[in-house]
């Protein structure tokens, strides 16, 4: 099982199709994850008023903390708007 999980999730008016996601985690260690994120069509992302999302969801509980060193819940999912 895989121990990280990304998703867009598309604003209300964006082309869920043009929004092709592929991610590559680089390196890590103890304390970051360095993650390059591809789209096929860059340029159709966060294209209208409303933001277009990136969606971390943690699977791997094993091996996530808090920044406050507490456990991540299996499950949790963290959102953030991709800024262009």
């Amino acid at each position: 099982m895989e121990a990280l999980e990304l998703k867009m999730k598309p604003g209300d008016y964006s082309d869920e199709n043009a929004l092709n996601l592929t991610w590559y985690m680089l390196d890590f260690d103890i304390d970051w994850i360095n993650i390059q994120l591809r789209f096929d069509y860059p340029q159709r992302v966060s294209e209208y008023i409303e933001y277009d999302e990136i969606e971390v969801y943690f699977w791997g509980v094993d091996w996530f903390r808090s920044s406050r060193g507490e456990p991540v819940r299996y499950g949790t999912r963290l959102a953030r708007p991709i800024l262009r």
